[in-house]
């Protein structure tokens, strides 16, 4: 029994690897045969990747179950020589979905860090000469005989901040988390 224990332990730590980031509840999944083709907006025949995943993880989760209910039968002494068959097959289907999980998320996380630095590298050209005319305004805000109010220094600093975080995003989270901030600074304010 105590080496069933022990397999089921390596099941859980199996289990564990690769997370979705930003993308897992807006990307479509499409499968034809052992092909993933993914798709930003959704398109015929193409579902949440999530609810791919969920459906995977409900899947291991009752054949996790039903390991479980084979050892119990197992150390009950119930015709063992046939409930060890069926352990063995219940861990490979197991260990079958482990693996596609694994291979799913690993799939999805590529394309999601493919699609980072894409991303960054169209946000790039429009955000460079921006920052240079940031930098030039604040520049002249500090000059002894400017104007500028305190609030409109602390304003420009925040927007500047805002522009070289996305610059220096490591992640499509952290572009995510400032766009709207910089959407808010082009849009409705005006420096003059």
């Amino acid at each position: 029994m105590k080496k069933y224990v022990i397999g089921i332990l390596a099941f859980a730590l199996l289990w564990g690897g690769v997370s979705f980031g930003y993308l897992e509840d807006k990307i479509y999944c499409q499968f034809e045969g052992e092909q993933l083709t993914l798709y930003l907006k959704e398109e015929p025949n193409t579902r949440k990747c999530a609810q791919y995943l969920s459906a995977i993880e409900q899947l291991a989760h009752q054949k996790y179950t039903d390991i479980l209910l084979v050892l119990e039968y197992i150390n009950q002494g119930t015709d063992r020589v046939y409930r060890n068959e069926v352990y063995k097959l219940e861990k490979q289907k197991f260990l079958r979905l482990v693996q596609y999980r694994q291979t799913f998320l690993s799939t999805i996380s590529s394309f999601e860090e493919k699609f980072f630095v894409k991303y960054l590298e169209s946000l790039i050209p429009f955000l460079t000469p921006y920052l240079s005319e940031l930098y030039a305004q604040y520049q002249s805000y500090l000059l002894p005989d400017s104007s500028a109010t305190m609030l409109q220094i602390q304003e420009l600093e925040q927007q500047i901040r805002v522009v070289e975080d996305i610059m220096h995003a490591e992640s499509l989270e952290d572009i995510m988390e400032n766009i709207p901030a910089y959407l808010y600074f082009r849009q409705n304010v005006e420096w003059k």
